[in-house]
């Protein structure tokens, strides 16, 4: 698919950009208090698209902010945490972007949220 604004192309693969889209909102939506909100912000430039998915969960420590994309990490091991999974979700998002040419990271919100940008490059005109 290409997505096309005012000259502006950016080719990614429809699969793996609702992959990665699924899981950042599904874990946003998992780590936020229930009476918040999930903001998502997309925005361009000439040279990148950038997607922004904003929580207000717990947050991430900035020592942690690279240590989550590894696969099966969690923060929290213990057998009674509340929220489940096995850590490979941020591992599978960050790779299915690369393979469009992008970047996932996360970015440290000082403890009011957790907040991850996906970067897609411009492709040239068509």
């Amino acid at each position: 698919m290409i997505l096309q604004e005012s000259e502006i192309f950016w080719k990614c693969d429809p699969v793996l950009l609702d992959k990665a889209l699924r899981h950042l909102l599904s874990n946003a939506a998992k780590f936020s208090p229930d009476d918040t909100e999930v903001r998502v912000i997309i925005a361009r430039d000439t040279s990148q698209l950038s997607i922004r998915v904003k929580d207000s969960g717990p947050g991430i420590p900035d020592n942690l902010q690279e240590k989550i994309f590894q696969p099966f990490w969690q923060q929290d091991t213990s057998d009674t945490r509340e929220q489940q999974g096995i850590g490979l979700g941020l591992t599978i998002s960050r790779q299915a972007i690369r393979k469009m040419g992008g970047e996932l990271s996360s970015e440290a919100c000082g403890g009011a949220g957790a907040e991850f940008l996906i970067t897609l490059p411009a492709c040239p005109s068509q």
